[in-house]
């Protein structure tokens, strides 16, 4: 598969991949019942022998995400991550770790991907190609389902939320409109008539 087979440019990523994780994991929790949070990984940190929190690592972070996935029900997104997020490819661009060489790509890490049961050092750019439309795909369905989620909020809408936790419910005031869509919140509402 060519790398150029996706209708997907450069102009169509709106939001850095964190921002994905980040999203997902915030639905699991309010799947459960829980409150949106700035850091849904918070709990996943790794501590130190002192107990203070240490750099959550990308590969920690999607493992962490696929178990709160599977933990709500929902399985098949966490086993879409493992074609999104391949963290052998991942990590070798993201250490500019990796050369190309004829029809091969190449990470000096050995053992680095498993092809048909063996381990080795390179893939095909074929392969590449395949791994990176995949990837590229699951973005843009991302991006383009949460941009419809958000543009179907044409005009504010006042619901009942907790801003904190152990606040008492309050109403707050969701700010939309047609041509943006949802675009923040407003506490108290900006109109408590329409309470």
């Amino acid at each position: 598969m060519a790398l150029d087979s996706l209708d997907f440019t450069t102009d169509d990523v709106r939001a850095e991949v964190d921002a994905v994780y980040e999203v997902l994991a915030n639905l699991t929790h309010v799947i459960r019942g829980e409150r949106y949070m700035i850091d849904p990984f918070l709990d996943h940190y790794p501590v130190d022998k002192k107990g203070e929190r240490l750099w959550l690592s990308t590969p920690r972070k999607v493992r962490a995400l696929q178990t709160m996935l599977r933990d709500v029900g929902h399985g098949g997104l966490a086993d879409v991550l493992d074609w999104f997020f391949y963290s052998p490819v991942r990590n070798a661009f993201a250490h500019a770790d990796y050369t190309l060489h004829q029809d091969k790509f190449r990470t000096r890490k050995q053992g680095a991907f498993e092809v048909g049961g063996i381990t080795t050092s390179e893939l095909s750019l074929d392969t590449l190609g395949d791994l990176v439309n995949r990837a590229l795909a699951f973005f843009g369905a991302f991006i383009d389902e949460y941009d419809e989620q958000r543009r179907s909020y044409t005009e504010n809408k006042t619901i009942t939320g907790r801003m904190g936790p152990g606040e008492e419910p309050a109403p707050v005031e969701l700010l939309a409109d047609a041509e943006r869509g949802l675009y923040g919140l407003s506490l108290p509402p900006a109109n408590p008539e329409a309470i």
